[in-house]
């Protein structure tokens, strides 16, 4: 999900959490940090080389497990990878 829904999202439902419960407490939802998600594609020549030296160096091959991450700048970083190098 992109962040900006994210943050919609949640403050929906924490309005809807007061109101549900005639709360008199007034509530803001303020997003202070966040990034859209970023997927790379594992067969990218960085990503080959970093497996490959993984294996030189350690003698196993890298779990390539997907998992979430909270570095916005990651995009940033891929975008300066592919189109720059």
């Amino acid at each position: 999900m992109k962040i900006s829904n994210v943050e919609k999202l949640v403050e929906q439902h924490v309005q809807n959490f007061i109101k549900e419960r005639n709360s008199p407490n007034k509530v803001t939802v303020k997003l202070e940090h966040g990034g859209n998600y970023w997927v790379a594609d594992p067969n990218n020549p960085q990503y080959v080389a970093a497996r490959k030296a993984t294996v030189a160096v350690h003698g196993i091959e890298p779990d390539l497990t997907r998992e979430g991450g909270s570095i916005p700048i990651t995009c940033k970083f891929h975008f300066f990878f592919c189109f720059f190098l």
